[in-house]
């Protein structure tokens, strides 16, 4: 699988995302800040995931399988290693895993994920 391929044939919303979290924090709005750039990583996680999924030649699967592990929040231990089995990457391990985790941990209220 290729990131390159995959972000050149798929808008890269999870950018434009976090370019307005990065905007919220200039203008001194920390929490809309954190919950849009969780979005955008959850955006992110989701699409290399279905590119794993399509990489594997399973695509069918991708819905069920992504819907039955919770979403695409990687804090989310059934997500994450469902993340890990399809692309080895063990997020987890990284430097930034920690400070990552703490936030994402508190699940985004529905009527904001959904815009309500």
């Amino acid at each position: 699988m290729s990131l390159l391929f995959m972000f050149n044939q798929r808008p890269p919303y999870h950018l434009d995302l976090l370019n307005a979290a990065g905007q919220f924090l200039k203008d001194n709005h920390p929490a809309e800040a954190l919950i849009t750039a969780h979005m955008a990583c959850e955006i992110c996680a989701e699409q290399v995931m279905t590119e794993a999924f399509h990489a594997r030649g399973a695509a069918d699967l991708a819905k069920l399988v992504m819907g039955g592990a919770g979403g695409s929040n990687l804090a989310n231990d059934k997500v994450r290693e469902l993340y890990t089995t399809l692309t080895g990457d063990e997020i987890q391990h990284r430097p930034f895993w920690a400070t990552f985790k703490g936030p994402a941990q508190f699940a985004i209220p529905p009527c904001i994920a959904v815009g309500k």
